[in-house]
C-alpha cells in the first residue's frame, strides 16, 4: 500500500549562514590533506548540512527530496556560488545524490584548486517537464520528468564528469583523450562518443542504463568488475538485492519519452504508479495490495493521457477500480 508526496519539488541551493561558512571551508581544505579521507569530510558536511536544514534524507525528516502534492516540480537552471561555495552549494542542491560522487571528482589538491575557479550548472525538470540542452562540449542531454543534472561550465584536465539524479539521455561528443562519465547516487557510466540512456532515480530501487550505440564501462558499488554494454544491451542494477543483469532489448524503446512515449517495462504497479506520478505531474495512491504479484509490460506511443494509459491497465488487471479527485487518483 502507497501513501506518497507525488512531486518533488526542486528548491534553489541554500547559501550557509556566514558562521557555517568558515567551517565548511576548512572541510574543504581539509579534505586535500592526508589525514582527512573524503568519507570522512562528506559525513561532516552531512552533520553541518542537516544543523542548517539543507541536509536530512532520513525518512520522516524534512529532507531535500520532500515535496508537496499538487503544487508540481519547479524545474529550471540555476548557476551555483563561486569559488568553494560553489562545491558546498553542489552538496546543498535538493537532491537524494550520494556525497560520494561528487567527492570523485576532487582527487587532488590541484584539481580542487581549479575546480574552485569553476562555475556548476544544475538543470532541472519538474514533475510533467522535459527538456534538452547542450553541455560545454557540444554533448547533447535531454532529461526526463524530475531529474537534474550538475555539470560544470567548463571541463577541466582529462575527465568530462557529470552528475544524474533521475533519467537523461546522452549523445555524448567523442574525444578520446577525455573520456566523458556519468556519475549517480548508485553507479558510475563511462563512455566516448555514445548515445546512451541512464535511468537511476533515488526513489526508484531499479536503474537501467540502455545503450544505442558505442559502448560504455559500467562501474556498480560492490562489484570488483565493470561492466561493459554494446549497443541494444541493457544493464539493471537493482539497488534492494544487488543483483546486476544485462540482457538485449530494443534500446530505441527506452529513451521514447523524448518524444512523449512511454514505456512500462517489467514493472509492478507500485513502481508503475510512481512513474507516472513524474510524467503527468498527478498523485497516485495504490490503496491495495492485490495486485501486488503482477509484473506490467506495455509500451505506449506519444500523446496518450493518463486517463488512457490507466484504462489500458485496468484492462490487463481485472478488478482494477480507478477514483480521480483532482490531480489525486486512487486505485482499489
Amino acid at each position: 500500500m502507497s501513501d506518497r508526496p507525488n512531486n518533488m519539488e526542486f528548491q534553489p541551493p541554500l547559501p550557509s549562514p556566514a558562521g557555517e561558512q568558515d567551517r565548511l571551508l576548512d572541510l574543504w581544505r581539509q579534505s586535500g590533506d592526508a589525514g582527512m579521507d573524503m568519507e570522512t569530510v562528506m559525513e561532516e558536511y552531512r552533520i553541518l548540512a542537516d544543523r542548517l536544514g539543507i541536509g536530512g534524507t532520513e525518512e520522516g525528516a524534512a529532507g531535500p527530496c520532500r515535496g508537496s502534492a499538487g503544487n508540481g516540480g519547479r524545474g529550471g537552471r540555476r548557476k551555483v556560488l563561486a569559488g568553494v561555495f560553489r562545491y558546498a552549494a553542489i552538496l546543498a542542491l535538493p537532491l537524494c545524490i550520494a556525497g560520494a560522487g561528487i567527492a570523485m571528482l576532487l582527487q587532488s589538491r590541484e584539481k580542487a584548486e581549479a575546480l574552485a575557479e569553476t562555475g556548476f550548472i544544475q538543470e532541472a525538470t519538474g514533475y510533467g517537464e522535459k527538456k534538452d540542452f547542450y553541455l560545454p562540449d557540444s554533448t547533447r542531454v535531454w532529461l526526463n520528468s524530475g531529474s537534474v543534472l550538475i555539470y560544470p561550465e567548463r571541463f577541466i584536465g582529462n575527465r568530462r564528469n557529470v552528475f544524474l539524479s533521475g533519467e537523461g539521455y546522452f549523445q555524448v561528443t567523442e574525444d578520446r583523450r577525455r573520456p566523458f562519465s556519468v556519475r549517480t547516487d548508485n553507479i558510475s557510466v563511462k563512455v566516448h562518443g555514445t548515445a546512451f540512456n541512464l535511468s537511476s532515480y533515488a526513489d526508484d530501487s531499479v536503474v537501467k542504463t540502455t545503450l544505442e550505440s558505442g559502448s560504455v564501462e559500467i562501474a556498480v558499488p560492490g562489484k570488483e568488475n565493470t561492466f561493459t554494454l554494446v549497443p541494444d544491451e541493457q544493464l539493471t542494477y537493482n539497488t534492494g538485492s544487488d543483483e546486476v543483469k544485462i540482457e538485449k532489448v530494443s534500446s530505441s524503446d527506452f529513451s521514447t519519452w523524448r518524444d512523449g512515449g512511454i514505456t512500462i517495462d517489467d514493472r509492478s504497479l507500485e513502481e508503475t504508479a510512481l512513474m507516472l506520478e513524474k510524467m503527468f505531474n498527478v498523485r497516485i495512491i495504490v490503496a491495495t495490495e492485490r495486485f501486488a504479484g503482477a509484473r506490467l509490460n506495455i509500451r505506449f506511443r506519444s500523446g496518450e493521457t493518463i486517463g488512457n494509459v490507466l484504462h489500458i491497465i485496468q484492462g490487463i488487471l481485472p478488478g482494477m477500480h480507478i477514483d480521480t479527485s483532482g490531480n489525486v487518483i486512487i486505485i482499489r
